[in-house]
This record gives structure tokens, sequence and C-alpha cells, in this order.
């Protein structure tokens, strides 16, 4: 490792634009010392901004930029770079560079935030919780472009789910709560039957759990699944259904 961060000092000592104006802090290369480099580049003949260049082999060649980490490189004006082996950025694109590449041949940035603070991160992003085990994971654009979209009709049902009036009934004396305007069959399916009410093998005629029919009270005429519930309608069971 030190024989590639000599390598890359060299290389920018020998090869940087402004190599003439290079001031190399800590590094003694013969000795395989290596700490920074800091350039300093001159605007004018009275104006000197100096650049910051941290830990081991770093480089900060743009005007008050500032480097940190494993051999970094801050390239652009007034940018910020930390972490290890970040992907170089001379055209200024970039305030802010984390880099988690492994060698100097193989550069890479883990996270990027531009001058628009705009931010770009290689791995997942989560949020809440008191650390990334326990934070929630945020949807990308990609995962969301890929969902199943709402239709009219679902957000209707929705609506109509939410906004459906109540109302009662009672089958022997006991009362029981629907939607208006479900019908006997929607009903059953529903987890307002709370008595195990069915209808019959044909589907023909609506069944109390202990398999005797349903009738209209008063009316002696049998309900079946296609009719819609009555609010306050006084309904009673009798007759065993044929199996």
């Amino acid at each position: 490792m030190t024989s590639d961060l000599n390598a890359n000092l060299k290389h920018v000592l020998l090869n940087s634009e402004y190599s003439s104006q290079i001031r190399v802090t800590g590094v003694d290369i013969s000795d395989n010392k290596i700490s920074s480099i800091t350039f300093n580049k001159t605007l004018s003949s009275s104006a000197v901004n100096r650049e910051v260049a941290l830990d081991i082999a770093n480089v900060a060649a743009g005007v008050a930029s500032h480097s940190e980490g494993l051999l970094t490189w801050a390239m652009s004006k007034a940018q910020h770079t930390q972490g290890k082996f970040n992907i170089p950025d001379a055209e200024n694109k970039y305030a802010h560079i984390v880099g988690n590449g492994t060698s100097n041949t193989k550069l890479a940035n883990a996270h990027t935030i531009d001058w628009s603070g705009n931010a770009w991160y290689q791995g997942i992003i989560k949020v809440g919780g008191t650390n990334y085990d326990d934070g929630v994971e945020v949807a990308l654009k990609s995962d969301i472009n890929t969902m199943e979209l709402i239709t009219i009709d679902d957000i209707d049902a929705i609506c109509g789910i939410m906004t459906a009036q109540i109302i009662s009934f009672t089958v022997d004396g006991i009362s029981y709560q629907a939607e208006e305007g479900m019908t006997w069959a929607e009903w059953i399916e529903s987890d307002y039957n709370i008595n195990g009410f069915k209808e019959n093998y044909d589907g023909s005629c609506v069944l109390n759990r202990d398999d005797t029919y349903i009738w209209y009270s008063n009316e002696g005429r049998e309900v079946a699944p296609s009719h819609t519930i009555i609010s306050n309608c006084l309904y009673e069971s009798g007759g065993t259904a044929e199996q």
C-alpha cells in the first residue's frame, strides 16, 4: 500500500497543473512516511488561497478545498472530500464527496452532494429509528415507477368503504349491522356476518348457521342472496333447508 501511495504522490508532484505551486507537508517519500499534500494556488499577485489536506496522501488541489481520509482528491473550488480513493471531480460538480474505493485503480464514491443540494448515495437510504438497522428504507424512484398504480375504481372503492352508511336489522331478535345497499350475498362474505349465515346448496336462499331459512317476518317469503338488506327490517328463521 505504501508504495502505491508513494507512486501517486510522485505523479501529483510531477504532473499536476499546479506543480510549481505545490507545498508538501509531512511527506518523506524516501523513508516511506506519507502524510498529506497541500496545494497553494495564486489567483493574483496579492492573493493566496490555502487548501487543506489531512491524514494520508490526500490531494487538495481546488481553490479553498479540503480533503481528508486516505488518498482522497478535492480537485474543485471549495470542495470537500473524505473517505478513501474517491473519484476526482475537476468540473466543480460536487461540493462534497465521500470516497469508498479500494485502490488507486479502483476509485469509487459512496456519496456525493452537488452545489444545488442534490444528494446521491451508492447504497440504500433509511430514515427514522436510532441507527441504520432499525431505520425505514426510503423507496427509490425506480421502485415507485414499478409499483402497481391505484386506479380511480380502487380509490372509489376505498372512499366507498370509508363513507359507507351503516344500517341495522334483526334476525330472531338479534341485531346485526350491514352497509347500506348491501345484498345478503355480499353480507354473508363480509365481516358483518358474525354468526355463520350462509347460502343454501343452490344459492337460492339464505340460511342461518343451523340450516334454517331466513324469512321476512310477517310476509311469509324467504330471503334470497340477491335481495338487498333492508334497514331496521325484522327477519326471522324457520324451517329446515334441504341438503
